[in-house]
């Protein structure tokens, strides 16, 4: 996922360092939605071309397929969905704040370029594909419940701090 935002935000500096920034307004964002549609194609061959779980062909040759599945899933498992929500939420948001908004928000705010807003948030996102299999050997020393707990607290806890830098306007508070 991090390294697919990674290309996306590296393909939209590319595009946007090409064309103008009337270009990019009249058709030049419409490029990267383009590409997409390839590896949308990519992603679906690979889907219907890859086995089954052993455990599904289990259940299927035993006939125990459910007929309602997504209603027995809420039967059995609202606190688990309920709980995903909030889980989901509260680690997605951040991260689509940081890494989607704010090349916006600095060259809209902190008077930067488009360009380097897609710089700033390409070295975030290649920061966070190295960081991850790190902070996944962290969890499995410290735990995953302590881990989110703690990434979600620094998520509230330093949301304004990074948006008060940013609106400092210089390179070395955005960075």
């Amino acid at each position: 996922t991090y390294f697919g935002f990674l290309l996306g935000a590296v393909t939209c500096l590319g595009v946007s360092s090409y064309f103008s920034e009337q270009e990019m307004f009249r058709f030049g964002w419409r490029i990267p939605f383009l590409l997409s549609i390839l590896l949308g194609v990519i992603s679906l061959v690979l889907r219907l071309g890859g086995a089954e779980s052993l455990e599904f062909k289990k259940i299927q040759t035993e006939k125990k397929l459910s007929h309602t599945p997504i209603t027995d899933t809420f039967k059995s498992q609202w606190r688990a969905i309920i709980l995903m929500i909030f889980l989901v939420v509260g680690l997605a948001v951040p991260f689509y704040l940081y890494t989607i908004y704010i090349p916006d928000y600095i060259s809209g705010i902190a008077n930067f370029s488009t360009q380097k807003g897609f710089i700033f948030s390409s070295v975030a996102l290649a920061f966070i594909c190295i960081l991850v299999p790190t902070i996944g050997r962290v969890a499995d020393k410290v735990g995953n419940e302590k881990l989110l707990l703690i990434a979600l607290s620094a998520s509230l806890v330093l949301g304004y701090p990074i948006f008060f830098m940013l609106s400092l306007g210089t390179p070395w508070s955005v960075i």
